[in-house]
């Protein structure tokens, strides 16, 4: 029943679950990380996790992690490290991931599980973001973000002079009109 239990988690799961032995060869290797990484579970078992599918920083970044979780167990201490780097798939383009190294041991054999999150949507969503808030720094026309109490919380360099003649500036309130103008707004 444990096994059926694990080998549906690991099918169901919407990220990448990835085991490696204690010298970091696959020896599991789920659905999604297939999807994601591009190759069968086949073609992948017993090889090293590193050398497929990180390259350059990401790798060296992945075997320190690794080294750190085997120094913390030598220890007598559990330590899951995550990161962020970039995966490489089979096709040669490569994806940010958010990486989780979990460390277990079973039978005085040491594992490590790997919980691999593609983070392209969240990093485009991060860009997307960036972009918005440079477009309200450089805008020629005045960009005022203010809470439903009228209180400015963000003005751009185009609005000063806008400011100035309302005699208020960044986290001072709007005229009275303007505020029950927001409240009005806000209340839709």
């Amino acid at each position: 029943e444990s096994e059926a239990l694990k080998a549906a988690v690991m099918e169901a799961s919407l990220d990448s679950i990835v085991t490696l032995d204690r010298k970091g060869a696959i020896i599991e290797f789920n659905p999604t990380a297939e999807d994601t990484l591009g190759l069968d579970r086949k073609e992948v078992l017993y090889k090293t996790f590193s050398r497929l599918f990180l390259a350059g920083e990401a790798r060296s970044t992945f075997l320190r992690l690794l080294r750190d979780s085997r120094r913390a167990r030598r220890a007598g201490r559990i330590l899951q490290n995550r990161t962020e780097l970039f995966a490489q798939r089979a096709d040669g383009t490569t994806l940010p991931v958010e990486l989780s190294i979990v460390p277990i041991s079973l039978d005085d054999k040491r594992f490590y599980t790997l919980y691999i999150h593609d983070i392209t949507k969240r990093k485009e969503a991060e860009r997307e973001i960036q972009s918005l808030a440079r477009f309200a720094g450089e805008s020629p026309n005045p960009i005022l973000r203010v809470n439903p109490e009228g209180l400015v919380v963000y003005a751009n360099p185009a609005s000063t002079s806008l400011l100035g003649s309302w005699k208020t500036g960044e986290g001072g309130t709007l005229p009275t009109d303007w505020v029950r103008l927001v409240r009005e707004v806000l209340a839709v």
